[in-house]
């Protein structure tokens, strides 16, 4: 198995931050409180309580599913991908 470099992790990293933050500005855009995103989720199959979905999105580590359906439960239809603020690696 090959390990990931150091420059991947980070990269992996700030991407995660990135996401995590769209779902928080999509919430906060949306006047969703995390108990309410929870409570959305769980009703959409994906049982999570509030504090452990805090805790997924400080750790910024979850499947690219989730975070494409996580901004359709809150009625996001499109998103932009910020290249102009991230590099391409």
């Amino acid at each position: 198995m090959t390990r990931k470099s150091d420059e991947a992790k980070e990269v992996e990293k700030a991407w995660g931050t990135y996401a995590a933050n769209r779902i928080r500005s999509a919430m906060k855009s949306k006047n969703k409180s995390f108990t309410e995103m929870a409570g959305l989720l769980s009703d959409a199959g994906y049982p999570i309580s509030t504090q452990a979905l805090r805790n997924q999105l400080s750790r910024g580590n979850f499947k690219a599913s989730w975070f494409l359906h996580a901004l359709s439960l809150l009625g996001i239809q499109e998103i932009e991908i910020g290249l102009s603020e991230r590099s391409s690696k």
